[in-house]
């Protein structure tokens, strides 16, 4: 149990992805949901190289939530990926992880 687990009033459904016969990606939802918070915001970050990478929000786990760069989340009818994560720790006063932030792109399944 983490800082936020009282703040975290929203549920997000871990999607796991597949594909038809026409070979068209599929996302196919979790039954468990997961607790968190979710904050929409625009932001456009430039990489290295001219790499642009453009933020539609940040989506924010407790603790021991197990996200990945690449998951898919449904949120309110709308599919959010992971483009990073960001660990918070308390440096200190401890090395463990307080809450997980995650910056998210939108998505769209199209078939």
């Amino acid at each position: 149990m983490g800082r936020l687990t009282a703040k975290l009033l929203q549920s997000a459904y871990k999607i796991s992805t597949g594909r038809n016969e026409y070979n068209d990606v599929q996302y196919t939802t979790s039954s468990t949901a997961m607790p968190c918070r979710y904050r929409g915001i625009s932001l456009t970050q430039q990489a290295g190289n001219s790499e642009q990478t453009t933020l539609d929000g940040q989506l924010w786990f407790d603790a021991d939530a197990v996200v990945a760069k690449g998951d898919v989340f449904l949120l309110e009818s709308q599919y959010l990926r992971i483009e990073r994560v960001i660990p918070a720790k308390p440096r200190l006063r401890s090395n463990a992880v307080a809450f997980i932030k995650t910056e998210v792109s939108k998505q769209r399944q199209i078939s």
